[in-house]
């Protein structure tokens, strides 16, 4: 298997599987329901954070491996519109990484920690730590979007 074909089989799958459950949770997450239906999206996507974490680490060592095909090495260059563009998603990616790491590891601790609530209301503590946590899901399908929109520039 040719070395682009197996970054390829990495990258553009990761990609789709990463982008489509951020997207999907950002969505599920904000919509209005009671309260063991809110819990239950809740839990459900605390426990899709290993297929999140994998599909992330997929994606960037698929894109690093074209990266380095495609430019003969790791550098970024300026010179054109289309390597400019490059540079800006590789920028905008940089913050959702960053942001996916802070969401995974602090943002989530809060909802984890309070997983095992069984009141009929939500408590003042929960619906916080729930918000922050959707708030994040909403900036990073905010910049999947943006990278989107970049990787169809003309």
């Amino acid at each position: 298997m040719a070395s682009e074909t197996l970054f390829a089989a990495l990258h553009y799958p990761a990609t789709a599987l990463y982008s489509l459950s951020v997207l999907y949770f950002a969505i599920v997450l904000s919509l209005k329901g009671d309260v063991p239906t809110r819990r239950n999206r809740a839990h459900k996507f605390l426990s899709w954070g290993p297929v999140l974490g994998l599909s992330m680490g997929a994606l960037i060592a698929g894109g690093l491996g074209l990266h380095y095909l495609a430019m003969d090495g790791f550098h970024w260059s300026t010179q054109d519109g289309e390597q400019q563009r490059t540079l800006i998603k590789h920028g905008v990616f940089l913050v959702l990484w960053v942001s996916h790491f802070h969401l995974e590891i602090w943002t989530q601790e809060p909802l984890r920690k309070l997983g095992n609530e069984t009141q009929d209301e939500l408590s003042p503590a929960w619906s916080k730590a729930h918000r922050q946590v959707r708030r994040q899901l909403v900036f990073n399908s905010a910049l999947i979007v943006c990278l989107g929109g970049l990787s169809i520039w003309p």
